[in-house]
């Protein structure tokens, strides 16, 4: 039997940490392919070439092959990249004995997966995961024959126009215990409000910090400014570091903070709050959106990407293209709680939960890769 190449978003040099949707889809391939995973690193003197550990039905091989350094001419800088694989590819073959049938290359650092898989001369897909779009570099190549695309949204593949390619929407799993919450009966008093998308490396250039406000969190806060009765959770990347920025827009009493939780910490949190807002400027299907819906709670996310392929306005969650109209609808919903706000909330979770229980199965996910994989190494 060939062997399945994943390569995954690479780990960084602080943490081991991975997606845990990309860990949970590697573990259930596994099932049923031979896979070795394959985590890219930016190259370091300090750390081994090349580390190899067991994780039960596969290996993990984590490389400093990458190398992008922010000055080298991008010429030159191909070449180190192709050097990078080539070696990459002999590791493989001499070093760990793998014969490779197909290269399956996960969001980022797509130079990797595709060198490799030429240099085997095996198929290669490409699995966008959401808002990654721009950070490909697919679209500049001259010879892309030996490429599949898949996107977890119909709008990444508008954004290609590349063919052949499928949308394979990611999906939950939604029989796993950690989703098993007990769905809420009433709203809280105040409405709870969850925002996980974190702000701005860059959030003490104040002039500039609304050009790199990806996730739209200094917007939402802006919003929030203007409005009273919530309680306002704020998780993600740098939240500590703008401490002193969101408290000058909201009171301290009616934030809670949380600079790093773990997935399942995250969800817990999430099982306690009323809305999830996804402000983002930029997006594909949200995974936050996703858990969100499946616990139930009212979603309000910005019209852009692929999320209006995962929310029904007004069904299943809101949508909103302006940050007017997002100031509108929380005006709406965190104020006096009339009844008419207790069920369109209730009618909202539910609509959402049931969306995710039918068409975003992490089961059908696999079962369409797992056709994939046998119609491409055919």
């Amino acid at each position: 039997m060939s062997t399945i190449l994943i390569i995954a978003s690479h780990r960084t040099d602080t943490s081991s940490q991975i997606s845990p949707f990309n860990e949970l889809f590697i573990k259930k391939i596994a099932k049923n392919n031979k896979v070795v995973v394959f985590y890219p690193r930016n190259f370091s003197f300090k750390r081994k070439l090349y580390k190899r550990n067991a994780f039960g039905a596969y290996d993990v091989i984590e490389g400093s092959v990458y190398y992008k350094p922010n000055r080298m001419d991008s010429y030159f800088l191909e070449l180190v990249n192709k050097l990078s694989s080539f070696i990459s590819v002999l590791y493989l073959r001499k070093v760990m004995g793998i014969k490779i049938g197909l290269v399956h290359q996960i969001g980022y650092f797509t130079e990797i997966g595709y060198n490799i898989s030429l240099q085997l001369q095996v198929k290669f897909v490409l699995q966008i995961i959401g808002s990654d779009i721009g950070n490909t570099e697919l679209y500049v190549k001259k010879d892309r024959s030996n490429v599949f695309l898949t996107a977890n949204a119909q709008y990444s593949l508008n954004f290609f126009n590349f063919q052949p390619s499928a949308v394979i929407y990611r999906g939950l799993d939604v029989n796993n215990p950690i989703y098993h919450f007990q769905p809420k009966a009433e709203p809280n008093d105040p409405i709870e409000i969850l925002y996980a998308g974190g702000f701005p490396v860059k959030y003490h250039e104040l002039e500039g910090v609304r050009k790199y406000d990806y996730k739209g969190g200094v917007s939402l806060l802006e919003i929030l400014s203007r409005l009273g009765g919530f309680k306002l959770h704020l998780s993600g990347p740098n939240i500590a570091q703008y401490k002193n920025q969101y408290q000058s827009l909201i009171h301290e009493s009616k934030v809670a903070e949380y600079d790093y939780l773990s997935h399942t910490d995250l969800l817990a949190l999430m099982s306690k709050t009323d809305i999830v807002v996804i402000p983002s400027y930029s997006e594909g299907v949200s995974n936050v959106a996703m858990e969100g819906m499946f616990l139930q709670k009212t979603v309000i996310a910005r019209r852009v990407g692929g999320m209006p392929e995962l929310i029904t306005h007004e069904y299943n969650g809101i949508l909103f293209d302006t940050n007017e109209e997002l100031y509108e609808i929380l005006n709406e919903l965190i104020g006096a709680h009339a009844l008419r706000n207790k069920e369109r909330l209730i009618f909202l979770g539910q609509n959402a939960r049931k969306t995710i229980s039918e068409r975003f199965n992490n089961a059908d996910m696999i079962r369409s890769y797992n056709e994939l994989y046998r119609q491409q190494m055919a």
